[in-house]
């Protein structure tokens, strides 16, 4: 996670989230059974749920727990490190699951998620960005641009739809709302 103060930003590598929801996620699957003959089927409607549901989950708690001041934004780039999930399925095919996973979720929650198709490093990224690095520079454009696109979201109708389809019961209104305030809130 990098504070870049002159912009009021807060850039979060999703894959920080990644570690702490794998745990739990690898024990639910156990528990239901999705992991027999130890292979993940992405594509089973429960196995999807359970996903969606810890990683939903992670996201949110760890947004709302950020006490650094300024606008949360998750990055997101097609890659992940070697983990538990990639002993029970290709990394490829975890890879496309997650993208399409975080299109669907920048479209419902009221979270600044920045979707490149590149590897993105955080440290580096501020290095450049501090040296005048001109792709830097227009990273940053495109993360500041994608902050008007969450600030749309504001309908829980939306919400409401996506939480049945995936069993969500933890998304309520109110948590909603605090998430809300947590993603945008400069001063917390």
């Amino acid at each position: 996670m990098k504070v870049i103060t002159q912009h009021n930003l807060v850039l979060i590598d999703y894959q920080e989230i990644l570690q702490t929801f794998i745990k739990n996620c690898i024990d639910d699957l156990f528990v239901y059974g999705k992991l027999e003959d130890n292979q993940l089927d992405l594509s089973d409607k429960d196995t999807i749920k359970i996903i969606y549901h810890h990683f939903i989950l992670n996201i949110c708690n760890f947004i709302v727990s950020v006490k650094e001041r300024g606008y949360k934004v998750l990055i997101y780039y097609p890659d992940i490190n070697d983990n538990e999930l990639t002993n029970y399925c290709k990394k490829q095919e975890l890879i496309k699951f997650l993208s399409k996973m975080f299109e669907r979720i920048k479209k419902v929650i009221p979270i600044n998620i920045f979707i490149t198709d590149n590897t993105f490093n955080i440290n580096e990224f501020e290095n450049n960005y501090n040296l005048g690095n001109g792709e830097s520079i227009d990273i940053l454009f495109k993360i500041l641009g994608s902050l008007c696109y969450c600030n749309k979201i504001s309908s829980f109708e939306k919400v409401k739809k996506f939480t049945q389809r995936y069993n969500l019961e933890f998304l309520t209104e109110q948590y909603f709302n605090d998430l809300k305030v947590a993603a945008v809130l400069i001063n917390n």
